[in-house]
């Protein structure tokens, strides 16, 4: 078999990705070897695992009831194609006579007790992308977050947003896209972050999720550190 009959894979950029380091995202498209990673990280890394098992049951817990009342219009599919954005939106139901595209995610413990409705940035991006693309084919779409338990907790944030936003992400996964095709590496995200539950400094979660944060700060006992350093900056801010 020669060379131009192998189907090549397609470079895409996922939403997912968009909420990622660019980096991290560089190197495993690249599929650089992932670093050494520090156990602390590793027992992290296997409690997200365990929890999006559970989110998955939840979501299939959810969408089983649509299915069930009749008004699932559009199960778990792959947004409309295009050049460079991929990524599987959760369903789309017919609620009191309007099509509503629905981002499923796990309720925890943070979203569950806070005093006013509050989503996750990444989680809004997520669905706003696949709105965008997917509203040609429901006219009147409209797009909500639904956060879920397996306990019957639920919680629906409607979203507003402008499409410029949109288009904004769409130029930065255009971007990063180029970037891997032509071998230039991008810039890294900070390590630390403003929590928007506590108002607090925390370490980001693009570094605590990214396989390859030890490789950029070559350092594979950057989290204690990191840890400590939080810990510090709380300290001062406390005694300001």
């Amino acid at each position: 078999m020669t060379d131009s009959n192998i189907k090549q894979k397609k470079l895409t950029i996922s939403a997912g990705d968009l909420s990622s380091c660019p980096r991290g995202v560089y190197y495993r498209k690249k599929n650089t070897p992932e670093p050494l990673v520090h156990p602390k990280i590793a027992e992290i890394w296997q409690l997200f695992g365990r929890l999006q098992e559970m989110g998955q049951v939840v979501q299939k817990t959810v969408t089983q009831e649509w299915i069930s009342n009749g008004s699932l219009l559009s199960p778990e599919r792959f947004i409309p194609w295009n050049d460079y954005v991929t990524g599987k939106y959760d369903a789309v139901v017919k609620v009191d006579g309007k099509s509503v595209l629905y981002e499923i995610k796990r309720a925890g413990k943070a979203i569950r007790e806070s005093k006013t409705p509050v989503y996750y940035d990444e989680h809004r991006n997520q669905l706003i992308i696949y709105h965008y693309f997917l509203k040609r084919n429901f006219p009147g779409l409209v797009p909500k977050l639904l956060y879920a338990d397996s306990k019957g907790y639920r919680l629906e944030i409607p979203i507003d947003y402008e499409e410029k936003e949109v288009l904004a992400l769409l130029e930065k996964a255009k971007k990063l896209k180029e970037a891997i095709e032509d071998n230039i590496l991008p810039d890294c995200l900070e390590m630390f972050s403003i929590s928007k539950f506590t108002g607090k400094k925390e370490i980001a979660m693009s570094a605590i999720t990214c396989k390859y944060h030890g490789l950029c700060l070559e350092d594979e006992h950057w989290y204690p550190k990191a840890l400590e350093e939080v810990e510090r900056l709380m300290k001062k801010a406390g005694e300001s």
